[in-house]
């Protein structure tokens, strides 16, 4: 994965798919890749994906949407400038998961 140009991430349109966050993209994120997500553009997966700047979320039927972000990654493909900067991704690392849930525990002892 580190070594891919774009990673994509296809959600299943399903009336449960806003809520819907694959483990695969926890793994994208790790590798530090753009990332491509055809699915709800309003959904969890979309708000992290937005969240820590890791790539381009499209609609399943905003065909106009994929066809840009496509373009878009082409270019800087072409010109060698395609990358993320991603930001804000530790926290959705199992050792961000982690002190996340101790400081929550950590506050319910403390009551």
């Amino acid at each position: 994965m580190p070594k891919s140009t774009v990673l994509l991430l296809p959600l299943n349109d399903t009336p449960n798919v806003a809520g819907v966050i694959p483990g695969k993209l926890f793994e994208y994120l790790a590798a530090k890749r753009p990332i491509l997500c055809i699915g709800d553009s309003t959904g969890d997966s979309a708000k992290i994906i937005t969240e820590c700047n890791a790539g381009y979320v499209c609609d399943f039927t905003d065909a106009r949407a994929m066809k840009n972000a496509l373009i878009d990654m082409y270019q800087k493909f072409r010109n060698n400038t395609l990358q993320v900067n991603s930001k804000n991704i530790e926290q959705y690392t199992r050792k961000g998961g982690a002190k996340k849930f101790a400081e929550i525990m950590h506050g319910l002892v403390s009551l």
